[in-house]
């Protein structure tokens, strides 16, 4: 999907410049969704689907959604970053609705079943496809339960209620156009060094161990943030970085940190809110380029023994 956006944005005009990459890097348009949605829906509001209150809010939440993952907050902190305008926050709260969903109905379509290889395959396939998978419709049958043979319908409202239930939880709210991305999906920064022992914790994450940057992206973006149930997401672009092949050459880039390994440095994580506002800096070629609060000396020298 990542790569089916990429050439969508490819082949949307002849024109590409520089500004039209960087728009690229950073897409977050969630492509499966705009595949899935329809459908979805489509089973959602039959008159066989039994959905509650918070199933409904779900619908109304994913109804109008333009697919984007937005934060829909002003800043990168979580629980303090004041939201974003109205219409921001709610297309960000259909974003929410939409990871949570497809998790519970993941759970409750293909997670149940005796052979667990393809889980992701069966759910997509069962709303979009269902001729691709051998026993067809077969696959919306709960196997756990006695005596009843559920349809998609149950399934459906199913995973609707539960994932309407949990968000009206977490965010203390049944208001579903306030259900920011950004106060559940996001990451944190842990080092290398760290993952080995405790004791390196505190030298190797000055920021804190529960650091987290709330971020935009979701599931398989082109700007990488695939999330967990939890919202977080553990893995994402270690460089964004693009060239123009002008003479002399100009490139730009973009890195989720600042000065490796040296906490102690000014520059430490100076280049971290540039990453996380997607936020191009010149790469810079030559080293009398650069300005001098970023260059520094060490003197590895054992004078005086």
């Amino acid at each position: 999907y990542r790569t089916a956006r990429i050439v969508e944005l490819i082949e949307a005009t002849d024109e590409h410049t520089r500004a039209t990459n960087e728009a690229a890097i950073s897409d977050v348009l969630v492509m499966i969704a705009r595949d899935m949605l329809p459908n979805i829906l489509a089973i959602a509001n039959a008159g066989e689907t039994d959905l509650d209150d918070n199933g409904q809010k779900i619908v109304d939440a994913l109804t109008g959604w333009d697919f984007s993952c937005e934060t829909g907050l002003t800043g990168n902190d979580p629980i303090n970053s004041p939201p974003a305008s109205a219409e921001v926050v709610r297309q960000s709260s259909g974003c929410t609705a939409w990871h949570e969903l497809i998790y519970e109905l993941d759970e409750a379509l293909a997670r149940d079943e005796p052979t667990k290889e393809f889980p992701a395959f069966v759910t997509y396939f069962s709303i979009m496809d269902p001729s691709r998978l051998r026993p067809g419709q077969d696959y919306w049958d709960d196997v756990t339960t006695e005596g009843v043979v559920e349809d998609q319908h149950d399934i459906v409202g199913s995973a609707f209620n539960e994932a309407g239930a949990n968000l009206v939880a977490e965010f203390e709210t049944d208001d579903e156009t306030q259900w920011p991305w950004g106060r559940k999906h996001g990451f944190r920064l842990r080092s290398l060094l760290a993952s080995l022992s405790s004791v390196f914790e505190a030298y190797s994450n000055p920021m804190g161990e529960d650091a987290f940057f709330a971020n935009r992206g979701g599931m398989m973006t082109v700007d990488v943030a695939n999330p967990r149930q939890s919202g977080f997401h553990t893995s994402g672009p270690s460089t964004r970085f693009q060239c123009e092949g002008t003479s002399p050459i100009q490139c730009t880039i973009q890195l989720p940190g600042g000065q490796s390994s040296h906490d102690s440095s000014d520059n430490y994580e100076d280049l971290l809110q540039l990453w996380l506002s997607r936020t191009p800096i010149e790469l810079v070629f030559d080293i009398e380029q650069a300005s001098e609060a970023a260059v520094e000396t060490f003197d590895f020298s054992n004078e005086g023994g």
